[in-house]
This record gives structure tokens, sequence and C-alpha cells, in this order.
């Protein structure tokens, strides 16, 4: 009995550890899950007929599964259509009324990767680049050939019956002629008697006519004598010349029309900006300078033909021709900007992430192109840049102290999102370093003091009245504890140089690279220590406190 009560004993502790030790697949997925999936390959997509594409991809690695998407070529919007096993280098989308293909009509195809843990969280690859697939139409069924008819045969002619004969017509009776009367003969004329011949008259013979007499030769006429040459009239005094009337000056030609750019503008940011540019008529108008006008700068402004939105509205802006013609062009213009704001309320000393992705926008921006901008920044918060690759940018806050800051996301000059965030706390940590900064800045600077003097000083003293201690805590607690290690020392320093008006940037020594914040240098690993740009050029300070 006791034997078979310790084979049972054993038999149960091999089922439990069957039961209870992860598979090899498991263990692989849980590796998986923990790698960053590689960026999946497309390499090719083609319709197969009018409603079904096939798509062929390379194998990506640290995945669980693909993630195919597909948009219609004029459309924003890209929608997913299938989730397909890691195992899997391809898939086949029959069209269907939820992801339909429309004949002769152009998609775009594009995949991902991701795994996906136990716990239901995904961590992504990139997308592959997108292929474009153009629908073939469905052919048209070729009509069924109609069989040729048979050829009846032609009919036996049936000969036709014997004409019936006519019957002969009855002959006509002859009619006898009735003789004509024979004609009369006339009376015989009487001849008339012949007229008697007249005799032939005698012909006359010309009478000649006498021989002219010679006339008598002239006698030859005595030759003239030449009159006397008449003595030279004295030559006329010449009259003098008028003097020309003087010439009328021209009138300057004035402004006769005026042609803007464009008549009609829509603006969708505030602070958006557009140019207008104006023609003037005719081209040798004597004075061709243009006033420029709004006719609500609540809405619009203008300077020089630079248009600037200011709030939702619409606002007339004229050029208006300067001569005093009273010529003017007009250019209507609309500020719609979207509904896009979001309030957020943060205490003092919390932090939050704002961010911007991609396939929010159908992947219609590129993130590396927007930029933060800020209005009523006052020291409420600090600001860092974060975000990577090309699906998503951000930026961190840290509130400071209670306040009001708005916060636009800008993407090729307009305006794609907006927070207004509201502090509605101090953060007296921070307060308390803030005010322990200026009392050390009033003890080792002078007003007088060169930039060089004050950074000199600043340095001294933090190497002078911290200790060193590795992995001290954060500034904001360090400072009331006298300890510092090199991170801490170099954002003691920057607060220092900034406040002095200094240009300051953070390096770690594993990279030499320079950040605009103090986290991006840490997270290069390695020592941290200042650059400050001094006469044009960039000058190292290390601020760490001495080892002891």
């Amino acid at each position: 009995m006791k034997k078979k009560h310790i084979l049972t004993k054993i038999l149960l502790c091999f089922l439990m550890a069957v039961l209870f030790i992860p598979s090899t697949s498991q263990t692989a997925n849980a590796a998986v899950n923990r790698k960053q999936p590689t960026k999946a390959t497309l390499t090719s997509a083609k319709a197969t007929s009018y409603n079904k594409v096939s798509l062929k991809w390379k194998k990506s690695k640290n995945i669980t599964s693909y993630a195919v998407y597909y948009k219609a070529s004029n459309s924003k919007k890209w929608v997913k259509i299938a989730n397909v096993s890691s195992k899997k280098t391809g898939y086949t989308h029959k069209s269907s009324k939820k992801y339909p293909l429309k004949q002769g009509k152009t998609y775009q195809y594009r995949i991902r990767g991701y795994n996906k843990n136990a716990k239901g969280s995904k961590k992504w690859g990139k997308y592959s680049s997108t292929k474009k697939v153009k629908i073939p139409k469905k052919a048209a069924a070729k009509p069924t050939e109609a069989p040729k008819p048979t050829v009846a045969p032609k009919p036996t002619v049936t000969p036709k019956p014997t004409a019936v004969p006519k019957p002969t017509a009855a002959p006509k009776p002859t009619v006898t002629p009735i003789p004509k009367p024979t004609a009369i003969p006339k009376p015989t004329q009487i001849p008339q008697p012949t007229k008697p011949v007249q005799p032939a008259k005698p012909t006359a013979t010309p009478i000649p006519k006498p021989t002219a007499i010679p006339k008598p030769t002239e006698a030859p006429k005595p030759t003239a004598v030449p009159q006397p040459t008449k003595a030279p009239q004295p030559t006329a005094t010449p009259r003098p010349t008028a003097t020309p009337a003087p010439t009328a000056t021209p009138k300057p030609v004035k402004v006769s029309g005026i042609t803007l750019s464009k008549t009609s503008l829509t603006m969708t940011a505030n602070g958006q900006t557009a140019s207008l540019t104006a023609t003037v008529n005719p081209d040798n108008a004597a004075n061709k300078n243009i006033t420029w006008s709004s006719s609500d700068s609540s809405v619009v402004t203008v300077v020089n033909g630079t248009v600037t939105a200011i709030a939702n509205g619409t606002a007339d802006i004229t050029a208006t021709a300067a001569d005093g013609s009273g010529v003017s062009a007009k250019c209507n213009v609309t500020v719609r900007v979207p509904n896009n704001i979001t309030t957020i309320s943060l205490e003092g000393g919390k932090s939050k992430i704002l961010s911007i992705w991609a396939e929010d926008y159908s992947d219609s921006i590129n993130v590396n192109n927007v930029t933060f901008k800020y209005t009523g920044l006052n020291d409420n918060f600090e600001v860092i840049p974060t975000g990577s690759g090309n699906e998503w940018i951000g930026i961190n806050i840290k509130a400071h102290k209670k306040g009001t800051v708005n916060i636009f996301a800008i993407h090729n000059g307009n305006t794609i999102k907006q927070w207004t965030v509201n502090v509605t706390s101090d953060w007296q940590e921070y307060l308390g370093y803030v005010s322990w900064k200026k009392t050390v800045e009033n003890q080792i600077w002078t007003n007088n003091m060169a930039l060089k003097d004050k950074l000199d000083a600043a340095q001294n003293y933090i190497k002078t009245h911290f200790k060193y201690e590795n992995g001290a805590p954060e500034y904001i607690y360090a400072y009331s504890e006298g300890i510092a290690d090199c991170f801490t020392a170099s954002h003691f320093f920057g607060d220092f140089a900034k406040d002095a008006g200094a240009q300051v940037k953070y390096v770690s020594t594993y990279t030499g690279k320079m950040h605009d914040y103090i986290g991006h240098a840490v997270s290069d690993g390695g020592h941290v220590f200042n650059r400050v740009l001094l006469d044009g050029q960039w000058v190292n300070y290390d601020a760490q406190p001495p080892l002891s």
C-alpha cells in the first residue's frame, strides 16, 4: 500500500509539472511580446478577378499576427479588413458588403505586424509600403449563337392554268368616206404691159483742176533789237520767324483698374497667413501704389497684401489705388477654424503627454512636420518634446504653478489640434526651488558682471556647496538636501545659465550630441554636462561636485 501511495504522489507531481510548466510556444510568445516587431514588407498585390485581390508579403519577426488594411485611392481613411496569423504570408481579399471592391476602381493596400501578450495588449510594428491595385471590369458574357435556320425546300411550282382565249371582237362596220367637192378654179390674171427700155445715161468727163500759182518768196524779217537788261530788284528783307506756342504738359495717367490674385479665400486656423498680390492697369499709370484695408480686423488683418486669420467670421480685404482715382478691388475672406479644442485640468507637480497620431488623420499628415505653439506660457509648466518614428509626435508637460495655457499643434501652417490646459494648483516644491535659485543668484551675481563671470560663479557655487552622491534625487528636492550627481548639477547649472540669458545645451559623454532638454541627454547614457554659447563658440561647463 505504501508503494502504491508513493507511486500516486509521483504521478500527481508529474501531472502538476506538465500542467504548470509553460510550453515552448508560450515561452516563445512571451519572448516575442518583449521585442519590437520588425517592419512589414508587402511584396505584391494583384487583382485575380473583378472581385478578388491577392496579397503576398515577406515574413516579419517578433509578431503574432498581421493586420491588413485597404482604402480606395480617392479616400483618406484606411480600413482594417483582416487579422492574419503570423504563420501565413498571404491573404485574398474577396469583395463583400462590408469591404467592397468596385469594378474599374483603384485601391491601396498595406499591412503591419503586431504581437499580442497574454493580457491582450499589442505592440505594433511599422506599416509596410502601399501597393495599388486596379479592379478589372467583369467581362460581358458572349451571347449564345442562334442555330442557323434550316433551308426549307423550294415549293414545287404549280403549272399556270391555260389562259382562256378572249372572244373575237366583232368586226367594225366599214365607213364609206364622203368625197370632198371639187374646188372651183380661179380665173386667169390679165397680163400687164411690158415697160419701155430707158436709154443709158452718158458718162460725164471730169474737168481738170487748174494748177496752183506759186506764192512769191517772202522777204526776210529784220532781226529783233534786243531789249535792254532790267536792273536787278533789291532783295526783300526776310520777315522774322514766329515764336512757336509752348507745348501743353500732359496730365498724369490715372489707374483705371486693379486685379487681385484671389477674389475669395478660406482660412482654417488662427494665425494662418495668405498672400494677395494686386496688378494695376494701365502699365503706364503714374502712381501704382496700393493701400490695403480689412473690413473687420477682429476676423482678419492685412499688411502689404499679407492676410492673417484672427477668429472665425468673414471680412473683405480691399486694395485701393493711392492716386486718388478711387479704383479698388476686393477679396472676400472666410475664417473657419474647426472645433477641435480639448480642455485639460492638471494639478501642480503632475505631468501629461499631449500627442498627435498619424492614424487619427488617416495618415494624411506627416507627424515630423508638426510643431507646437504656446500662448500664455509664463513658467506655468515645463515642456519636453517627445514622440518617435513616423506614427506619432507629442510633448510632455509638467505643471509648475496655477494658470491657463493654450497649446496648438500646427501642421504646414494649419492648426490641427488645440489644448487648453488649466493648472489648478501650485507645485509648492517647485516654487521653493525657484525661490532658492533666485536667492543664490542675488548672492553670487551683480548687475555689472559679464556673462562669463556669472556662469563661472554659478559653476563654482554648485561645486562648493553640494556634495556628490550617486543617484541623488530630482533637482526639485536635491537643492534642500545639499547633494547632487551629474544629472542634478547639470539641471542646476542649466537653470542658472538660462536666468543669465545664455543659450545652454545638455550633452552626454556617450554620444557627444547637444540637446535642448536634459532628459534627452540623460537617455543617451553616460556622464552629463553643459555647453554654453559664448562669443560664437560652445564652451563646456561641468558643475558636478568633486567625488568624495
